[in-house]
């Protein structure tokens, strides 16, 4: 995984050289969604097996070091879990919810 995300930030880097904006929202739209969903995953599979607690915290803490490289130079607004997982980062969207 760490190889794949070293790999994507390499395009995204590459994509934001050349301002192609677009290249870079898909890698980062995609990415972000992909890596909470994943941490969620390790989250909740340490939550069923508690044996595998430790493990899962390991891959949740790799996961979530990815994501945040990944969106280290965003501007976001504050952003809780729940949101990353709905990809919604506008607060008037969660009086909705």
């Amino acid at each position: 995984m760490d190889d794949y995300c070293n790999t994507l930030m390499t395009h995204l880097r590459e994509f934001d050289k050349t301002n192609d904006t677009e290249g870079v929202s898909m890698i980062r739209s995609n990415c972000i969604a992909c890596l909470a969903h994943l941490a969620a995953l390790y989250h909740s599979v340490g939550d069923i097996q508690p044996g595998a607690r430790a493990t899962m915290d390991v891959l949740c803490d790799a996961v979530l070091n990815s994501l945040g490289s990944m969106t280290q130079d965003m501007k976001l607004e504050e952003v809780t879990y729940f949101d990353l997982l709905l990809k919604v980062s506008d607060p008037c969207i969660l009086l909705y919810l």
